[in-house]
Formats: C-alpha cells, sequence, structure tokens
C-alpha cells in the first residue's frame, strides 16, 4: 500500500514503482494442484 498511497519523497527520486508486478498463466495446461495467493508482505514475514 506504501506504493500506490504513500512515500512520496521515494516516487520523486523513482526509488519506488507503485505498478504492480503480473503474472498469468494457462491453469489448463499447467493444472497445479494448489495456489498460493499472497502480497509481498506476507511473503517478507513468510521468510524471516
Amino acid at each position: 500500500m506504501s506504493r500506490s498511497l504513500g512515500d512520496y519523497p521515494l516516487k520523486n527520486l523513482n526509488v519506488v514503482n507503485p505498478d504492480p508486478d503480473i503474472l498469468t498463466f494457462d491453469l489448463d495446461k499447467l493444472q497445479p494442484e494448489f495456489m498460493i495467493l499472497a502480497s509481498d508482505g506476507l511473503w517478507d514475514a513468510f521468510q524471516q
């Protein structure tokens, strides 16, 4: 959320990018058993 709503000084310096990362997959080809949908904040907490 800070990328889209805050961190104005960092946006002006082009240090923070508010554009989302989007990945697409053909689920018919992959046929996954499960998927995890998570934000980067969850991954930061999970990896520690």
